[in-house]
């Protein structure tokens, strides 16, 4: 799958074999994003099953987002190295 993920469209499917993101459809037509991610997912449906999602965007506003945080301890963070 493309590295793109600011693609533009206001909906957008993914496909997704084997718990990997393995396509993405975007469009501003959701009949046509949801065509295309359906041939992806016939694609890749050769080579075992798919799981077809549509993606749905909420935004957060950073006021939102730093009030959060500010209530909540961050995440520990790993410090082994791959």
């Amino acid at each position: 799958m493309s590295d793109n993920a600011a693609m533009t469209g206001d909906f957008e499917f993914e496909v997704w074999q084997d718990d990997v993101a393995v396509a993405s459809a975007c469009s501003a037509d959701r009949t046509g994003a949801l065509r295309d991610a359906l041939h992806y997912a016939a694609i890749y449906g050769q080579d075992g099953p798919v799981t077809l999602y549509e993606v749905k965007r909420t935004e957060v506003s950073m006021k939102d987002a730093g009030e959060w945080l500010a209530g909540h301890a961050a995440p520990p963070v790993s410090t082994q190295k791959d």
